[in-house]
């Protein structure tokens, strides 16, 4: 981002000093700037910097004078109505603007006087602003209600300074003049929550929120970069720029990606980068005689700075990134996530941010232009330009392949891979997204809260959506629920459909032409026109308007869709036109349009009744003449003025539909509500509220549940008794008394009972006395009614029913006169009389119940009742079924016979295979194989015909589909002559071959087997192809050698591109080069080498091709290719230096000297110098020939080359030479040299080096003599430095004689010299020395020189272990870090600890660190306790000491319930839920959502494993999750997701205990098998195929035979799947499970949750089962003809109530609790409830104990 100054608003006063503006802010808006200086008056600015507006201030109290404040700071309301004036009188005023420039009158609309001066102030929302004071306090005040209190949340007893928000104004961070800043969340609690607190090292005046990070600044000259966690990530350091002064303010932009920092003269901007996670410096600006900055604001749509100065100027600076434009619209990027696109030509812009901070790459203009697209790497952002309607949702695609469509106003459709994403405009999230691969817009519709009515104000959303899923199908989707609403399947590809705007009706139509309407609440369809070619609904109306063929056909009651206003036009309509007072048809005939109009009142009646007009309504429809349309119309209003209570107009709308009944039934009813009213007992206008009009209006809707609950919620309890008299609803008023206790309950009884028997209802009766508990009473009764089957179905239920035993005559006889065999054997079975039930069974064909008798009571029976059973079915043509009987009596070959009759061939082979007499079954055999050929499964039609002794047949059958290999290895096998089919398969392809069938001939070779023969034939025809596929089936290892035999050939017959293609495949690309190469195919030797050897062997064919030309041909050639400079050094490379230098000097000059060069050092590597001189000349390299002859010890060839041809070079060749004489000792000849070379000075640093000092100072004195007072102190230093054999004591009295002197340095320099080489044998000495050198430089040289030498002599004293000398000498000095580490590394730390008290908090921090560190890494928890508790706690997690971590917490519960935790993150990583959970139970259990994941993690964990199904752990976790709650109800999380998911946690984990409680006590069998299947309810959050599992294996236990199937046959489906990688249930077959409420799209658990051989178990049963005609493949139903284990129930619309004990639905009799909605079936009650009292087993006393917990005691009985 660029900062440029754009205007100086207010110039400064720069002459009579400081003239400051105290405070200024933009609005949220982006239409005003609010400024206020020293004369407490508020400017309004725009953005050209024109004043628009101003208002005086005001003091807090008038007699004080405007002279007793100034204007601290300034905000705006999110709204920009308001702004808050913050005054240093104590006060704060709330004025009142208006959105635009002098629109409104300027008036206080709060004040709220606060206990000091106003320093800062933010304002995150419609609701709450907060301030801070000079005193230090933060004060959180609520706008609304006006009269609510400012109150203080936070008082660090230090001055507030500075006060700023996030980017999104939930965090609030606020600066201290002590150096802390304090970070809050504003939460929907009343006040902020404090999250952190940072420690700045100065006063944070200049402060910013930015993205993920808060940025101070204050005198110390750095801005530190802190964390919302306070810590610190980053910071910027300018204290050592003399240029920069203290930070004044600071800003952030709108989007927190840019910060910018004001100082003296010079604005800072530092930009967020999100790929580095780190703030940068963007650029610097400096400003002349701007001086401090005294307040800032950017501007909300980040375009804007605004910046006051000290001397009283106002500027306004650009903040953007770039600009980009074309002929439509200008692109501004503010920022990298944020940019704003504004119009050419309108004063329309889209304003888009990226929320998730990532950068935009890319901006399009769609939708006819008006709306604007927006991709970052990881966000799309969609925008509607008109409607300022912004949306960003989640994208990660960046192929460009996706499809925009902007047909619907309210929504943008997005087609990508096959998949269409709804997204709404305005809001952040995907409305919903479909499958399909139609995308045309006419087969989509959308409806969004189009046209809601106002009686269906304050209810849900209504947002809907239709689409095909196929061409024949569409759906129709709730996007608000997520939820499926119902399919329509249509007999006709469709081609257009739209929903209505109330979208509950929906129009389709088909490639017929036909006009379909659908119900979308029933889903019922209609067919309302055929030939229809136009069909459109009326804006605003539900009225249909659609064309078929000349006529026009109008729906103004779609509810009465056969109901139509049909007009003849001639035309054809393609649109309606909707105004405010006429709605029209738009008609084209020809090149003209003319216009149909419609009956616009009849439209309004519609319109009227959706706004709630019905006064309006009723006067239209007695306007117009009685029809069956207006009958329709009135049937409507009276329905609505029913539900909207308006008795008089629905009887005016009864009484016009002739419903006279009713009508009455209304007057009554409008008569009580007028007695309600003139009683007193309601408001004028209010009567029809009364509980009496509301349940009489209950009632003439048939909602009689509904009346009797108000009746009792008013406890009118005779009313509602009354009500079920009337209406004869015996039983409903019995149970009512029956709940109440009511006096009359006997006589009800009596009088209903009486009732029935009179009127001969005997079953009626006896149904009533069977549910009331007189099984006695009601057997007679059924038999008094002739229904001997119901009263033996009762005795056979009733276990301990006592009756005599002439009714027990009496009903087997009833059942035997009426031939009912099979209920007669149940009967006889229930009384114990075998041998007749067995009869009974066999007469009525119940094979199943006499085969399950018989093998209790007669096992020799069996066999023969199966082989019976059999011979039934197969006399009834149910084949299939009487397979499995016949095997089960051992009937073979009658199963056999069965199995082909039902054509199940599968397992006719199985059973066929089971017989040993074969010969027996040799026609069976044929009958299979016959069978399996026509299937073209020919392995097992031969088996078969093998089998059957006939192998001959399966040779013709082979032969017949010309599978000669086959029929050749049959005949082989089986059949004797194998060499003369081979001789005559041979024969046959010869022939073949002859006549030019080369594939049959092949096919007949490989038969036999001669594969050779084939790929011989292909070779000699010269059919290569085919042979190389024969060589690569039966001889790949030849492969290579085939195609280059293949190549050659090709190549001696000139056929050169096919020989290319061979010698390519063999992986020869070299010999088709020679080839070419041979034949002078140079091109083509190119493109071989090119394509196959790789640039480089392209390259040595162009050079070798060049080589073959001569050199100007040549150089032509390697131009053209580009290889000039690559030829010569090839040939250079290569030593052809002819030819390099041939072609260079016709194509390339330059780069002679080059080729003259490396010329030169081969030769010279021939040992040729004088030819490679002559090279080096030429390349004009005399340097080299030079450097050649000095390698070889050539020297005066050397000297002679640098006189001739480099005179620059003699020196160096001089000295060269004179250091040779030298180590040579040719001291003469060496002095000659090098006086020659005018270098004297480098013979004395020679001289001085060995030690011949006398010869350096003679030639010193001759030659150079400047330099003789230097060489004197180089000779002094040196018989001054100590070695091994200087005299200590010496070198220590020369120190001691320049410290007399003064000579300190050189002192210090002498007690430096020494080391321990020389001193070895005494340290304190040697540390004395060193010491005093410490003290010299402390107290005798500045500090720089000072700091150099402490920096030497502290490591010398360190390494001696003088660690308190080395820290004072560093104290000295200021090194303040290098004295501590000093200190820390001799472990002196109270040493240390006190040093770093005097320098400050800073250093005190840091040893206590160190300290820290220390005793961590020595494991040190005692010693490390005192210094840091949280470190040694940390320390003990590290070293596994978990317990001991959580005794030592526990003095802190923050820290008990964070390591408790840890702790438990831990266990669960090593699989370990119930120690995790038993980690909880010990140490509490807190409420906070950080530990969410851990209790969900437990019980997820539990769930998944089987083997923790024990009683104790499910107790264990329900009292975990219990409490859980309990603590969670105490929080703001009440209510939330966590609280819904742990809620509906602990009911799972409730019925595991039940199950686990009950299945251990005999009698509450049915009561574990009913919590199985109602947990069946929960398989989204347990395994699901556990779930299945156990649940069918429960019912299987308690003989619930058919629910088991159905539930054991999902369990492996759902298994398969699994292992077929399927990831949720609703892939599945759930039909069986439809219309429940199990879930149909359960995710799949990640690994199998049953054993293995319980699966193959299960496996085993079903299959068993599936062949059982007793069992069947459904769900058990209750009274409700609903699944019973179903809580929804979709008559009624409602969610039934859950038992307590089981999860059944509570229906009937049943007992409440305290607690709402907790109720129980009251017969499972009482069975668990006496089972408790008798069996005194404690898992079932536990059970009711923790009822009594959640749902409180004494529970009340109802029938």
């Amino acid at each position: 981002m660029n900062l440029k100054h754009l205007m100086t608003v207010i110039s400064p006063n720069t002459d009579n000093g400081a003239d400051r503006i105290t405070s200024l802010c933009w609005s949220p808006n982006n239409l005003k700037l609010a400024v206020c200086g020293k004369e407490k008056v508020v400017y309004l600015y725009n953005d050209q910097g024109e004043i628009k507006d101003r208002f005086p201030t005001r003091p807090c109290d008038p007699k004080y004078g405007m002279a007793s404040y100034i204007v601290t700071c300034l905000v705006f309301s999110p709204d920009s109505t308001k702004i808050a004036v913050g005054q240093s009188d104590n006060i704060v005023y709330i004025y009142k603007l208006g959105e635009d420039f002098g629109k409104q009158k300027k008036s206080i609309t709060n004040k709220f006087p606060q206990p000091a001066s106003v320093v800062a102030m933010i304002w995150p929302n419609e609701l709450e602003f907060m301030c801070g004071l000079i005193d230090g306090k933060l004060r959180h005040t609520p706008v609304l209600p006006t009269k609510t209190k400012s109150k203080t949340f936070f008082n660090p007893e230090s001055p507030n300074i500075s006060l700023v928000s996030n980017p999104m104004g939930t965090e609030v961070a606020a600066g201290f003049a002590d150096g802390r800043i304090a970070l809050f969340a504003i939460e929907d609690s009343e006040t902020p929550t404090l999250i952190a607190t940072i420690h700045h090292p100065c006063a944070p005046f200049a402060l910013a929120w930015g993205t993920e990070s808060i940025l101070a600044g204050g005198c110390d000259k750095k801005i530190n970069v802190y964390d919302r966690t306070g810590k610190l990530k980053q910071y910027f350091d300018y204290s050592r720029d003399d240029k920069d002064h203290e930070f004044s303010v600071a800003c952030a932009s709108p989007t927190g990606q840019c910060i910018v920092f004001g100082t003296f003269n010079r604005l800072r901007l530092y930009q967020w980068s999100a790929k580095r996670k780190t703030w940068e410096e963007a650029n610097v600006k400096d400003f002349q005689n701007f001086y401090t900055m005294t307040a800032i604001s950017w501007r909300k749509d980040g375009t804007r700075v605004a910046l006051a100065t000290l001397p009283g100027g106002l500027h306004y600076f650009e903040s953007i990134l770039r600009r980009s434009k074309n002929s439509k619209f200008e692109v501004t990027y503010i920022t990298p996530s944020h940019c704003i696109m504004k119009m050419t030509g309108s004063n329309l812009e889209a304003n888009m941010k990226s929320k998730y901070s990532g950068e935009i790459v890319d901006v399009r203009l769609m939708g006819k232009d008006k709306y604007a697209v927006a991709q970052t790497m990881e966000t799309l952002i969609i925008c509607d330009i008109e409607r300022n309607l912004v949306s960003e949702i989640p994208w990660s695609e960046t192929d460009d392949k996706e499809r925009f469509y902007f047909d619907n106003p309210n929504c943008c459709m997005i087609f990508n891979d096959g998949e269409m994403i709804l997204v709404e405009y305005g809001r952040d999230e995907i409305l919903g997204t479909f499958r399909t691969e139609l995308v045309n817009p006419h087969v989509i519709s959308v409806r969004i809260n189009e046209r809601l009515p106002r009686r269906h104000e304050g209810q849900a959303n209504n947002k809907k959506l239709a689409f095909l899923l196929d061409l024949k199908t569409i759906a129709v989707v709730d996007l608000e629920y997520s939820l499926s609403l119902g399919h329509i399947v249509h007999d006709s590809k469709i081609d257009w459909l739209e929903l209505n705007e109330l979208a509950h009706k929906l129009l389709f139509r088909d490639r017929r032409m036909r006009l379909m309407l659908v119900d979308v609440d029933t889903m019922m369809k209609y067919t309302i026109l055929q030939f229809c070619n136009f069909v459109q609904w009326v804006p605003q109306s539900d009225v249909v308007v659609a064309q078929s063929k000349r006529c026009i056909y109008v729906w103004y009651n779609i509810e009465v869709p056969e109901q139509s206003v049909e007009t003849e036009v001639k035309g054809v309509a393609f649109d309606v036109l909707k105004e405010s007072n006429r709605t029209a048809v738009l008609i084209q005939d020809g090149n003209a349009i003319h216009e149909f109009n419609l009956d616009e009142s009849r439209i309004e009646f519609g319109t009227a009744i959706d706004d709630g007009d019905y006064v309006r309504a009723m006067a239209f429809l007695e306007s117009v003449e009685p029809s069956s349309d207006t009958e329709s119309m009135w049937k409507i209003l009276a329905k609505v003025t029913l539900d909207a209570k308006e008795l008089l107009i629905a009887e005016r709308a009864l009484c016009a539909l002739g419903d006279i009944a009713r009508a009455k039934f209304v007057r009554d009813t409008l008569t009580v509500a007028m007695r309600v009213e003139s009683e007193g007992l309601a408001e004028a206008g209010e009567g029809a509220h009364c509980h009496e009009v509301q349940a009489r209006l209950a009632i003439l809707d048939g909602q009689l549940k509904l009346a009797e609950a108000i009746f009792l919620d008013n406890n009118d309890v005779e009313s509602a008794i009354s009500m079920y008299e009337a209406m004869h609803k015996w039983e409903d008023a019995i149970g009512l008394a029956q709940v109440k206790a009511h006096p009359y309950l006997k006589k009800l009884v009596d009088d209903y009972l009486g009732f029935l028997t009179s009127s001969g209802q005997y079953e009626l009766a006896a149904e009533f006395l069977e549910r009331n508990g007189n099984p006695t009473y009601a057997v007679q009764l059924y038999l008094e009614g002739g229904l001997p089957t119901k009263a033996a179905k009762l005795v056979i239920t009733n276990s301990n029913i006592q009756l005599e035993h002439d009714i027990l005559n009496q009903i087997s006889t009833g059942l035997l006169n009426g031939d009912f065999f099979e209920e007669s054997g149940d009967f006889f079975d229930s009384t114990g009389n075998k041998t007749k039930a067995l009869d009974c069974y066999k007469k009525a064909k119940s094979y199943d119940k006499a085969i399950r008798l018989a093998k209790v009571a007669f096992p020799n029976e069996v066999v023969p009742l199966e082989e019976e059973w059999g011979d039934y079915l197969s006399s009834n043509r149910q084949h299939d079924a009487a397979t499995n009987h016949y095997i089960e009596a051992g009937r073979l070959t009658k199963a056999l016979d069965a199995a082909i009759e039902s054509r199940q061939w599968k397992k006719a082979l199985q059973i066929i295979e089971a017989i040993d007499d074969t010969e027996s079954v040799t026609k069976q055999y044929l009958k299979i194989g016959a069978y399996y050929e026509s299937a073209s499964d020919f392995h097992l039609a031969e088996k078969c015909y093998n089998n059957a002794g006939m192998p001959t047949r399966a040779v013709d059958m082979y032969t017949k589909k010309g599978m000669w290999e086959e029929a050749h290895r049959v005949a082989t096998t089986s059949i004797r002559g194998r060499d003369e089919l081979t001789q005559k398969y041979v024969a046959e392809a010869n022939e073949n071959q002859k006549q030019g069938k080369f594939a049959q001939a092949e096919k007949l070779y490989i038969a036999v087997g001669q594969h050779d023969l084939a790929i011989s034939m292909y070779g000699a025809e010269k059919l290569f192809d085919d042979m190389l596929r024969l060589v690569q089936i039966y001889h790949p290892e030849h492969m290579s050698d085939s195609h280059k035999h293949v190549a050659d050939i090709m190549k001696e017959n000139d056929q050169l591109k096919g020989a290319e293609q061979h010698y390519l495949k063999a992986s020869k690309y070299q010999d088709a080069l020679e080839m070419y190469q041979e034949k002078g195919l140079w091109e083509d030797a190119y493109r071989v080498a090119r394509s196959h050897g790789g640039g480089q062997a392209g390259r040595l064919v162009i050079f070798e091709w060049a080589n073959s030309l001569s050199g100007e041909t040549a150089v032509r050639l390697l131009k053209k290719f580009g290889q000039l400079e690559n030829c010569i050094e090839f040939c250079c490379e290569n030593e052809n230096f002819a030819f390099a230098l041939e072609i260079a000097s016709i194509g390339s000059k330059e780069t002679l000297p080059r080729i003259h060069q490396k010329y030169g050092k081969y030769l010279e590597l021939q040992g040729k110098y004088e030819e490679a001189e002559t090279q080096y000349i030429a390349a004009d390299e005399p340097k080299e020939a030079i450097d050649m002859y000095i390698r070889n010890n050539r020297l005066q060839r050397a000297v002679d080359v640098a006189e001739l041809y480099a005179k620059d070079e003699l020196p160096r060749v001089l000295l060269i030479h004179a250091q040779i004489l030298f180590e040579e000792k040719k001291l003469a000849q060496f002095e000659s040299v090098i006086l020659r070379a005018e270098k004297p000075e480098l013979a004395i640093e020679l001289y001085k080096r060995k030690g011949m000092w006398t010869e350096a100072f003679k030639l010193c004195k001759e030659y150079a003599p400047q330099n003789l007072k230097k060489l004197q102190a180089d000779y002094d230093e040196r018989s001054m430095t100590p070695s091994a054999h200087v005299d200590v004591m010496t070198v220590i009295n020369q120190a001691k004689e320049f410290e007399r002197l003064t000579e300190y340095r050189r002192a210090i320099d002498c007690y430096l010299s020494l080391n321990r080489s020389n001193l070895g044998h005494d340290l304190n000495l040697l540390e004395k020395c060193w010491t005093k050198a410490g003290e010299l430089a402390t107290k005798f040289l500045p500090m720089e020189p000072c700091k150099q030498y402490v920096t030497k002599i502290g490591p010398l004293l360190i390494s001696l272990k003088s660690y308190h000398n080395a820290a004072v000498f560093y104290l000295d000095t200021n090194l303040q870090q290098d004295a501590l580490d000093a200190l820390i590394g001799g472990e002196l730390w109270t040493d240390a600890k006190a040093a770093s008290k005097e320098m400050g908090p800073k250093w005190e921090e840091y040893v206590r660190r160190k300290h820290t560190e220390f005793l961590k890494s020595a494991g040190q928890v005692e010693q490390l306790e005192d210094v840091n508790f949280v470190a040694a706690l940390d320390l003990l997690c590290e070293q596994g000491l978990w317990q001991k971590c959580l005794e030592r917490a526990k003095k802190n519960e923050g820290l008990l319930h964070h390591y408790a935790g840890r702790y438990v993150y831990h266990l669960l990583k090593q699989k370990l839920p119930i120690e995790a959970m038993h980690v909880y139970m010990e140490n509490g259990v807190p409420a906070n959502k950080h530990h969410y994941p851990l209790y969900r993690g437990i019980s997820e964990m539990i769930f998944m494993d089987p083997r923790l199904d024990i009683f104790e752990n499910w107790t264990n976790l329900r009292n975990l999750l219990f409490q859980l709650i309990g603590s969670i109800t105490e929080t703001p999380d009440c209510g939330g997701h966590s609280h819904v998911e742990f809620e509906h946690f602990l009911i799972i984990v409730h019925y595991y205990c039940n199950r686990s409680a009950f299945s251990e006590v005999p009698g509450l069998e049915i009561l574990a098998a009913k919590c199985s299947v109602a947990l069946l309810r929960h398989c989204d959050v347990i395994p699901v195929d556990r779930a299945f599992y156990e649940a069918g294996i429960a019912c299987k236990k308690i003989g619930w035979d058919s629910m088991a199937f159905v539930f054991l046959n999902h369990y492996l489906d759902i298994h398969d799947a699994m292992e077929e990688g399927v990831t949720s249930t609703d892939m599945l077959d759930n039909s069986d499970i439809k219309n429940t409420d199990i879930p149909l799209n359960a995710p799949m658990p990640s690994r199998v949750c049953v054993p293995e051989d319980a699966h193959d178990e299960v496996k085993e049963w079903v299959l068993a089962a599936s062949m059982d005609r007793s069992i069947a493949q459904e769900l058990r139903l209750d009274e409700r003809g609903l699944y019973e284990a179903s809580l929804l129930n979709p008559h009624q619309q409602r969610i039934e109530d859950a038992c307590l004990v089981t999860g059944y639905p509570a229906l009937g009799s049943r007992v409440t609790f305290r607690v709402p909605n907790k109720v129980a079936n009251k017969e499972d009650w009482n069975k668990l409830f006496m089972t408790a009292k008798s069996s005194n087993n404690l898992k079932v006393t536990d059970i009711l104990e923790f009822i009594t917990r959640w749902c409180g005691s004494n529970p009340n009985y109802s029938l």
